[in-house]
């Protein structure tokens, strides 16, 4: 959860990233193409692995990742 955590901050620099939003970006991270690639570029699973933390992330702080729209 602290790399979700530190994940969700480095954008938040740029836009407002509430959890929800995150939910949204880690999903975009294993459904494109793009993204999957650069993730898992750089090792392996990451993209489903970085997804699956956020998600987790995101329970933590009381958001339900099946109910983000």
């Amino acid at each position: 959860m602290q790399l979700a955590e530190r994940h969700r901050a480095s954008i938040d620099t740029y836009f407002t990233c509430t959890y929800d939003r995150h939910v949204l970006l880690g999903r975009m991270y294993v459904a494109d193409d793009a993204f999957r690639c650069h993730y898992d570029d750089i090792a392996p699973g990451l993209s489903t692995w970085l997804t699956i933390a956020i998600k987790e992330n995101a329970r933590h702080h009381g958001i339900d990742p099946g109910q983000t729209l």
